[in-house]
């Protein structure tokens, strides 16, 4: 078989949730093909599906020294650092996506951002206009409209909790105060909707 082959056959056990005999076939595509980057981001997201994610890790950064242009890892292993609380790194990952010419991966990478900064709304929108340009990945839209949805919801209970606040005559709350456990409830969605299927 040809790599495209292998690619094609390891996806679709992939898809299938047959991720045995995929980690199979891949160990055998690698000893075949080693420099090929999608491969290995392909054990990579095996790894990460096992719930492997320091494993995971390791693959995805191999996958991106074999093949720097593979966005999708670099999304993917930034995505990873951050269900990690790996804040710092899974930046510095996803920084460079902000600069390519992509149709829907540099927003996505920008909405992560804005979350680890405590920018919601400035990740909504990313999301929002991201969701727009994906027509080729309904998986990692799928992913990212759950996000969508946990923080519009944790902005709504924000929201509630500061009208409860002044009812109650609590002005003198801090705005650090109410925004940091929001913020770290944000980031925390990012685990839940971790899935690596694409």
């Amino acid at each position: 078989m040809q790599e495209q082959e292998y690619i094609a056959k390891i996806s679709a056990l992939m898809t299938d949730g047959q991720l045995s005999d995929a980690q199979e076939l891949i160990s055998k595509a690698i000893s075949i093909f080693p420099q090929n980057g999608f491969i290995c981001f392909l054990k990579a997201a095996i790894h990460a599906q096992n719930q492997q994610f320091e494993q995971a890790k390791i693959t995805y950064a191999q996958s991106l020294e074999l093949a720097p242009d593979l966005h999708i890892a670099r999304f993917q292993l930034g995505l990873l650092q951050a269900t990690l609380e790996d804040y710092d790194n899974a930046i510095n990952v996803l920084h460079p996506l902000l600069q390519i010419q992509h149709e829907y991966l540099p927003l996505f990478a920008n909405a992560l951002i804005s979350v680890f900064q405590g920018n919601n709304t400035n990740a909504m929108i990313s999301i929002e206009e991201g969701l727009k340009r994906n027509n080729d990945n309904p998986n990692l839209n799928k992913d990212m409209r759950d996000m969508l949805n946990r923080i519009k919801a944790s902005e709504n209970i924000e929201a509630k909790d500061e009208r409860n606040s002044a009812n109650l005559g609590n002005e003198q709350t801090s705005l650090s105060e109410k925004t940091e456990p929001n913020m770290e409830q944000d980031i925390s969605h990012l685990l839940d909707i971790y899935d690596v299927k694409h």
